[in-house]
């Protein structure tokens, strides 16, 4: 055998014999406890009545005290004086109250009766303008007038603004004879070829 192996049978000899002396130890130990635990007698408990009850305790209330406001300067009795003052001055300021008046006792005045009377009313003739012409220039309707003025007529220039413009219109009239209008539209016709334009005016009413 080689001295290697000799060796590991040494080793592994003794490791066993280091296992059962710890083994021997361990259980020697185990019996030796438990034979402790057999000799240990237990204390007797006596067997007691156990009652219980509950007492009411006395519960004491504090009231807290009422906070006091100090007045230094007696407000509070100046501002009573105060409204007592103003309370007479206006007991003896208000006015007496005054006797309540007597009822009186009217009698119905009969109304007089009112007839009411027709308004007068009148009617005036219409009327009627002739219109020769409307020009822009003053001088063409100035022209227009002086040779209608030779034939016995009696024309008129009227100035009429309209959407910021001028306009000069010759005009004869109001005539209130429509026969009469008549008769000077055929003679403008005639003498100067022109159609004028008859215009009618609405009579006013006048009450």
């Amino acid at each position: 055998m080689t001295d290697i192996i000799k060796q590991r049978l040494i080793g592994s000899v003794l490791l066993l014999f280091v296992i059962g002396n710890a083994a021997y130890f361990l259980i020697s130990n185990a019996n030796n406890d438990n034979d402790v635990q057999k000799s240990i007698d237990l204390p007797t408990i006596e067997k007691t009545d156990f009652k219980s009850s509950i007492e009411p305790m006395a519960v004491e209330f504090i009231e807290d005290d009422q906070e006091t406001l100090l007045d230094p300067h007696d407000l509070e009795k100046q501002n009573i004086s105060d409204a007592d003052k103003e309370e007479k001055t206006q007991t003896l300021l208000a006015p007496a109250p005054a006797p309540a008046p007597e009822p009186k006792v009217t009698t119905p005045t009969p109304e007089p009766s009112v007839v009411a009377k027709p308004a007068n009313i009148s009617k005036s003739e219409p009327s009627w303008l002739i219109q020769l012409g409307s020009f822009s220039v003053h001088s063409n309707a100035q022209a227009l007038h002086d040779k209608v003025s030779k034939l016995g007529l009696e024309p008129k220039i009227e100035k009429i603004s309209t959407q910021n413009k001028i306009s000069y219109r010759v005009r004869i009239g109001p005539e209130h004879n429509k026969q009469r209008v008549d008769e000077i539209v055929a003679q403008l016709s005639t003498e100067f070829g022109i159609k004028p334009q008859v215009l009618l005016q609405q009579p006013e009413i006048k009450q």
